[in-house]
């Protein structure tokens, strides 16, 4: 199967979600969604279009897709509450 276009829906509370990198990968390819943008806004609720990130997502969607959260401080804390992957035809 092949797709129009994938977007990747985070929602990650975070007390300073500057600190955060977060990546999603699949088939061999990485994109960086989030790199430490928002300063000391909290939480990152959002949906992240492939294509948008200047490297558009072509081919197969099915398999696994992997995402990474990184704090790149160790002061404040948070946690992924959910993510998803949306494949649109």
């Amino acid at each position: 199967m092949t797709t129009g276009a994938v977007a990747i829906e985070v929602d990650i509370e975070h007390t300073y979600r500057g600190d955060l990198v977060v990546t999603v990968g699949h088939g061999g390819r990485t994109w960086t969604l989030h790199e430490r943008d928002g300063g000391s806004a909290d939480d990152l609720r959002a949906t992240f279009p492939l294509d948008a990130l200047g490297d558009a997502f072509t081919g197969d969607p099915s398999g696994a897709w992997t995402l990474r959260v990184s704090d790149r401080a160790r002061v404040d804390t948070g946690t992924l509450r959910a993510w998803a992957v949306v494949v649109m035809p």
